[in-house]
């Protein structure tokens, strides 16, 4: 099954998972001798999963590469991996301009940090 592009491999997964699920109720309607259960299973119309708030947050996962924000961020250091997160989620979220000063407020922590550390 083609799925679109900015799909994150987990959202994939969920969405294969469902089907899996849904055949395994197939299979065991049918071995139960329930085959109005197994019929109404087999036209049943997948949606897409819920939105995963929590693991999975839209603004997070929905970059046109597929990649999700984490898979790039816990590479970084705190300060770095928050402005690449405000400067990921800036237009996702409705708050373009606050995303974009929290970025700027870690990055400008960033820069005094290693200053510090260089002057010592």
């Amino acid at each position: 099954m083609k799925y679109p592009a900015a799909w994150s491999q987990a959202k994939i997964a969920d969405v294969e998972s469902g089907r899996d699920a849904l055949m395994d109720l197939e299979t065991i309607a049918v071995e139960g001798e329930d085959r109005a259960l197994a019929e109404s299973w087999k036209d049943a119309e997948l949606s897409e999963p819920a939105e995963d708030l929590v693991n999975h947050p839209k603004h997070y996962t929905s970059h046109p590469s597929g990649v999700e924000c984490i898979e790039v961020t816990r590479w970084c250091s705190f300060n770095i991996g928050n402005v690449i997160k405000y400067c990921w989620r800036a237009d996702l979220k409705g708050s373009t301009v606050q995303d974009l000063e929290k970025a700027l407020w870690y990055l400008k922590d960033e820069i005094e940090k290693r200053k510090k550390s260089t002057a010592k």
